[in-house]
Order: structure tokens, then sequence, then C-alpha cells
């Protein structure tokens, strides 16, 4: 230990080559470490890849299987349109939407086309109100689409508004 008390400058060579030795083979190490970590990353990703591939085959696979026919089969049937009425009303109730009017209409389906039934809806309301209401009715019927939409603020009022609403319900028989 006597030798780590002499400056550097008056090493001995060998100790100057054995000092070089160590740090190379500390260097070289390192690089070993850090290219052996880079190498398992990369193979638990392409592992992981591997796997995701294999579910989306599975998945596309699936979706090939599933018959075509279900579509019409998730459509409600055409007495749900009073469940739909019901829900309108108590929802706009408890939402605070004042439902002035509603007129029904049922189509009578073309070949090949769907069935639906339509609701002339006029209400008012603040605009939160109306566009939770609106909201609430679409997510709970997904089948359910607007047509035409038409909001109009009041002449003596900021916060209320007038709505003409044309919802579709579409439906099977």
């Amino acid at each position: 230990m006597l030798f780590l008390k002499i400056p550097l400058s008056r090493w001995p060579l060998r100790f100057h080559i054995a000092a070089t030795c160590l740090v190379l083979i500390a260097m070289v190490g390192g690089t070993v470490l850090l290219m052996h970590a880079a190498i398992e990353s990369v193979d638990a990703q392409r592992t992981e890849s591997q796997v995701l591939e294999a579910r989306l085959q599975a998945l596309m696979q699936e979706e090939k299987k599933r018959p075509l026919g279900s579509f019409m089969q998730t459509f409600p049937s055409v007495s749900s349109s009073d469940d739909v009425v019901r829900d309108m009303g108590r929802h706009a109730e408890a939402m605070k939407v004042q439902i002035a009017s509603l007129a029904i209409a049922v189509s009578d389906p073309a070949p090949g086309l769907l069935r639906n039934i339509q609701f002339n809806v006029a209400a008012s309301g603040e605009y939160s109100a109306m566009k939770g209401w609106l909201a609430e009715m679409l997510g709970r019927y997904p089948s359910l689409g607007v047509q035409s939409l038409s909001l109009r603020g009041r002449a003596n009022e900021s916060v209320r508004q007038d709505m003409q609403l044309v919802l579709v319900l579409f439906v099977r028989d």
C-alpha cells in the first residue's frame, strides 16, 4: 500500500500499465453488461409483440366467424317505443327539461330498409340540462339517433332556451 502514497508521476511503468489494464477491463465489463441488458430488453419486447400478434389473429378469426345477421337482432322491437317515451318524460323531469309537445310517427319500411319511429319533441330548459337529457337518451338507446336539432334562446331570458328536436328510433318488427 506504500505505492498509493507515491504521486502518480513517480509510479513505475508497470503500475501505469496495470492501472490502464484495470480501467480498460472495467470499461469493457460495463459495456458488456449494458449490451446484455439491451439484448434482454429487446427479447422481452419481441416476446410481447408475438403474444399481441397472436391475440390479434385470434380476434380476427372470431370476427370472421360472427354471423352477419346479428346486426338487425341488436335493434329493439317496435313495442319498445313506449319505453322510450316513458324514459323521455322521466329523465326530462329529473333534469328539469320541460317537454311542451311530443308527436310520434311510425314509418312503414320499404323492402330492405329499416323500420323507424320518429319522435318530434318541443322542449325548453337550460342548455346544460337539455344537453344532459339528450346525452342520457342517446346513451340509453344505441339505436336512437338525432335527425334534426334546433335551439333558440328566449327573448327575455338569457339562460333558458327552446328546442325543436326530431329523434329517430330504428327498430325491428
